[in-house]
């Protein structure tokens, strides 16, 4: 008789949370929905050792996200960094859809490219943000815009996947492979002049 009596109690527990989630206006809902967490992960073969560390995430959890998302990176290397490519994937969106991260001038994740004097190094020993791409948000946000509940589930899982670095003097790493150029890439100097 007890253990009928607490099936019972456990049923109507249950039922009672059920008519309260339903009589709660629909906003509220998906505003529920979208409160669960959001987990992040570091694609970490990606990485180059020894040159970029992550030292804070912030705004995982923000209902803006991805719009205020950004990684804080550290350079420990000992050379200047002039860009800083990564890619976001959200492993769960159902397709291949994430967003970029960057930091620097995004043309200078071609080797071929030269620093400008407007290109602001990123110091060995100092930190920057990297942050999100508008396009991404213009683009595939437009796929959310009715539907919070989706979007939650979307973006459950975030996967931080490095791409490109660059020193400027036609040196860096893609895909965690160092790349190597001539020393005269920094000045913009060729054999030619």
């Amino acid at each position: 008789m007890a253990m009928f009596s607490r099936s019972l109690r456990q049923v109507f527990a249950a039922v009672l949370a059920t008519l309260f989630l339903f009589s709660l206006p629909l906003g509220a809902q998906a505003s529920l929905i979208t409160q669960q967490e959001r987990s992040f992960k570091v694609y970490d073969p990606g990485w180059p050792k020894g040159v970029i560390e992550i030292k804070k995430i912030n705004n995982l959890q923000s209902p803006l996200f991805p719009k205020d998302f950004e990684v804080e990176i550290k350079n420990i290397s000992n050379k200047p960094i002039y860009a800083i490519y990564c890619v976001v994937i959200l492993p769960e969106s159902g397709g291949p859809i994430g967003f970029h991260l960057n930091y620097g001038r995004e043309e200078l994740i071609d080797a071929s490219q030269r620093i400008e004097e407007s290109d602001e190094p990123l110091p060995p020993g100092e930190s920057r943000f990297l942050k999100g791409s508008r396009t991404w948000q213009k683009d595939q946000l437009a796929r959310y815009k009715d539907n919070d509940a989706e979007y939650a589930r979307a973006s459950s899982r975030v996967v931080l996947n490095f791409q490109t670095l660059s020193f400027g003097d036609g040196t860096g790493y893609t895909l965690r492979n160092p790349y190597k150029g001539d020393s005269s890439f920094r000045s913009g100097k060729t054999g030619n002049n």
